[in-house]
């Protein structure tokens, strides 16, 4: 028997990441210097920044007052074996005015294992504190073409199937990453911003003449308001070589009465709603949408189980120069849904067949308040069932598109008009030092116009609008299908197609955070190439490459905290080594602080060892002020003497020992006079 693997979530780390050094102007130019590696170097890179600064955490040098401290301080290894010794000093001396000197430097000491102890803990933070923003390689920049469908099926429906996986892929981030849900599988972190904001107005007034909406008030309008490409976006620039960009959706349920008329054939019957019309001159439709009237859907006497949903059909009318564009408009609107300063969808919601169980007062479901009966058959049974009908075949839903850019090197009046999208466009070009004409073209010259043709594209070759989501998803895109079973529907909320809409725009905004990290990277099935055109302008491949996103396969480093950490750390350490030969130095030429150099250099382990044997007579002591002192060839030296094992000292070796008794017993037979020999002086 064979299986299918299920496949692996994707992460995003397939995408192709620049590595080395750039700056992140999300962080300034100084503070944006960053190092991207990937995750095993940047292991590496945390380990040995750690390890480098434990190397220069140990203490350093200081001149002291009383001999025990400075001892204590010139032969620590360690900050914390320096602590131990000075509390242990301070006990000693707990009954004596001086029990006190020791604490400061004890407290020093303490503060030095706090300082490096936290700066080795946090020395991940020169990553993890930039979060994990790298950026893409730029290797198949583009946009994609929309084929005719009557040139070249194959084309088309190829470009189908990309744009509707894309959509696909926004409703499921959208789903979990611009709700509380924290269920999900995907992850929220891969975009530079996890969810794009909105002000969203639930009682806002009508979007067209106010005679055509179901309500003068409690319409929806969802506003951006201005998002920086870099911010939200991820196109890296500094502060003055940005975009902005502004969205605006208003939604309203509209009037169908004096807006439908009936139309009855041999073989069905007809509603017919007119907003617009649609056709050439010659074949002109005079209705914009066509929907089975109720009795064809809904008349059967019997009900059988069915896996029906409901129809949701979109149209849209662009505007151009303040006139409908019919270049990229399916209906011509009436005059009391036409705005020149914006585009306008329509959406028809058709219950097709599915019963609802419950009532709703909501305003584009629209159901009867009075249930209806149905016989209700299964494969071996029939019930009765009390179910709520839509009123009309098809309830309307008009909404408005607004577009805003502003350039945010110039000061002042920055933005051009809200608008349609192609004339938000044309407005704004002249700020961007371009035209209109050069933006549809590509081509444009200055620096500012490719910013805004590469950014303002994205608009054109992505399926990113509300309208668009519904023509992939249909019924599929809405909340209430959540409640939706075999055909049945669950309860609705008196105010459901706000919510319907306001998910929608949800995934509008996540389509179009991704859209941009497609346009950047470009499609990877090799289908599609041949429907892909590469960016060739310099300019513009400057911005593909400059498009951040986020992953955790690859370690963001900052410069500035690299620099900073290796500097400060290269000269403490060279300024321990280099401390002892400068006081030597100061002192033999100078005479500077001879008596302090010298109680310093005496103090080391190995010159107190050299005291302590040169009391009781042993050896034969060279570079007494040197870190390593020396002895004549073949000398012995004194051992601890435990007799006293309170009080253990040094003693001369035996061998020694025996010699000097042997010279003190011949010195007494030559001098037995009361004379002190020589052993004694």
């Amino acid at each position: 028997m064979s299986t299918l693997a299920a496949p692996a979530p994707s992460t995003g780390d397939q995408y192709p990441i620049h590595v080395g050094a750039w700056v992140n102007w999300s962080r300034g130019k100084v503070m944006g210097a960053t190092l991207t590696v990937s995750r095993r170097d940047a292991d590496l890179l945390i380990a040995f920044t750690s390890f480098f600064i434990a190397i220069y955490s140990t203490p350093h040098q200081q001149d002291v007052v009383y001999h025990q401290r400075q001892a204590i301080l010139r032969n620590s290894s360690s900050p914390e074996n320096a602590i131990h010794l000075l509390l242990k000093l301070f006990w000693s001396n707990h009954s004596t005015a001086r029990r006190f000197r020791p604490l400061p430097v004890a407290i020093v000491a303490a503060l030095c294992i706090l300082f490096f102890t936290t700066a080795g803990g946090l020395s991940s933070q020169i990553s993890t504190a930039i979060g994990s923003q790298v950026l893409l390689q730029g290797t198949r920049c583009g946009y994609i073409s929309d084929p005719n469908i009557w040139l070249d099926r194959d084309k088309f429906f190829r470009y189908i199937s990309y744009q509707s996986g894309k959509t696909d892929n926004a409703a499921n981030y959208a789903q979990q990453c611009y709700t509380d849900d924290k269920t999900g599988f995907l992850d929220c972190n891969r975009l530079i911003s996890k969810q794009i904001g909105s002000s969203i107005d639930l009682d806002a007034p009508c979007p067209f003449d106010a005679t055509i909406c179901r309500k003068a008030s409690g319409n929806l309008r969802l506003d951006t308001g201005l998002l920086d490409s870099n911010d939200h976006f991820g196109l890296n620039a500094p502060p003055h070589q940005r975009i902005q960009w502004r969205h605006v959706l208003h939604c309203a349920p509209l009037e169908t009465a004096g807006y439908t008329s009936e139309v009855t054939t041999p073989n069905d019957s007809y509603t017919l709603y007119h907003y617009g019309g649609f056709g050439p001159p010659d074949d002109r439709h005079e209705y914009t949408y066509r929907a089975s009237s109720l009795d064809v859907i809904y008349g059967q006497e019997n009900k059988h189980i069915t896996y029906t949903t409901q129809l949701v059909e979109s149209l849209r009318a662009d505007v151009k120069n303040g006139i409908t564009f019919l270049g990229g408009s399916n209906f011509m609107p009436i005059n009391s849904l036409f705005r020149p300063d914006a585009d306008t969808h329509l959406t028809f919601l058709s219950g097709n067949g599915v019963l609802y169980l419950e009532p709703t007062t909501d305003d584009w479901y629209r159901l009867a308040k009075t249930p209806t009966d149905i016989l209700w058959l299964g494969a071996d049974q029939e019930t009765t069932i009390p179910v709520y009908l839509p009123l009309e075949p098809a309830s309307p839903m008009g909404c408005t598109d607004q577009y805003q850019f502003c350039n945010t090197a110039i000061e002042g009046d920055k933005c051009g008009p809200l608008s349609s999208l192609r004339d938000a466009v044309a407005g704004a070009a002249p700020i961007f030092n371009t035209s209109y004409a050069e933006f549809s073209a590509y081509n444009a010259e200055s620096k500012p116009g490719t910013l805004l043709a590469y950014f303002g594209n994205v608009f054109f070759t992505f399926d990113i609008t509300v309208d668009s989501i519904l023509g992939h998803l249909g019924a599929n895109g809405l909340l209430s299908q959540r409640k939706m079973n075999g055909g049945i529907q669950g309860p609705i909320e008196s105010n459901q197609w706000q919510l319907d809409y306001i998910h929608l725009w949800s995934i509008s905004l996540a389509a179009t955070q991704m859209a941009f990290i497609d346009t950047a990277v470009g499609p990877t099935d090799q289908d599609l190439f041949e429907l892909w055109t590469n960016y060739t302008a310099p300019q513009t491949n400057k911005l593909c490459n400059s498009q951040k996103i986020r992953s955790t396969a690859y370690g963001s480093f900052s410069l500035f905290g690299l620099f900073i950490i290796f500097c400060l750390g290269f000269l403490l350490v060279i300024t321990s080594y280099i401390l002892e030969p400068v006081s030597e130095l100061l002192c033999k030429k100078k005479g500077y602080k001879v008596y302090a150099h010298m109680e310093w250099t005496t103090n080391a382990a190995l010159q107190l060892q050299r005291l302590a044997q040169e009391e009781i007579g042993m050896g034969t002591w060279h570079k007494c002020l040197d870190t390593i002192p020396t002895t004549e060839k073949g000398e012995l030296l004194g051992s601890l003497d435990t007799t006293d094992l309170e009080h253990p000292v040094l003693r001369p070796t035996r061998k020694t020992v025996d010699i000097m008794d042997q010279l003190r017993d011949f010195n007494e037979t030559l001098q037995p006079s009361n004379t002190k020999s020589w052993l004694h002086l």
